[in-house]
C-alpha cells in the first residue's frame, strides 16, 4: 500500500461575487498594516499546475479548546460577508488562508476585511486569557 496525496474534490459556490482582484500594489499596502500576514503561493489540489496566491497568518493559543473557540467566534461573521477562509486546525494553532477563488484564487478587498476582522477577534480572544 503506497502513500500519496488524496485527490481533494472542493465544492465551491456558484460564482456571484467577483471582487477586484488586489493589484501589487495594494496588497504591498495592506500588508503593511496586518501584522504577521504574509502572502503566499501554492498549487490548488486538484488543478496542478495552477496556483493561488493567498494571505496567510499561524494564531496560537493557550490550548486546543480555546483555537477552537476561536474559529467558531469567526463564524457570524465569515458568514454575514458570504467569503469562506481556507483554515486549519493543529492543536493550539489554527492557520488561515485567505484569497478569493471565483477571481482566480487571488486576494481581494474581501480577503483583507476578514483579516482585519480575525485579527481583532484574535486580539480580544488572547486578551480575555
Amino acid at each position: 500500500m503506497g502513500c500519496g496525496r488524496l485527490a481533494a474534490t472542493v465544492a465551491y459556490p456558484p460564482h456571484h461575487r467577483f471582487p477586484k482582484a488586489l493589484t501589487n500594489e495594494e496588497l504591498d499596502e495592506a500588508l503593511t498594516h496586518l501584522e504577521g500576514w504574509v502572502l503566499t503561493t501554492s498549487m490548488i489540489p486538484g488543478q496542478e499546475p495552477k496556483t493561488r496566491t493567498e494571505l496567510m497568518k499561524s494564531y496560537q493559543f493557550a490550548g486546543f479548546e480555546a483555537a477552537m473557540a476561536f474559529m467558531q467566534s469567526a463564524i457570524p461573521f465569515i458568514s454575514d460577508m458570504d467569503h469562506h477562509p481556507r483554515w486549519e486546525n493543529i492543536y493550539e494553532t489554527v492557520i488561515v488562508w485567505l484569497s478569493s477563488w471565483d477571481i482566480g484564487f487571488k486576494p481581494s478587498r474581501l480577503d483583507i476585511e476578514l483579516a482585519n476582522h480575525l485579527d481583532a477577534l484574535y486580539r480580544a480572544a488572547t486578551a480575555r486569557g
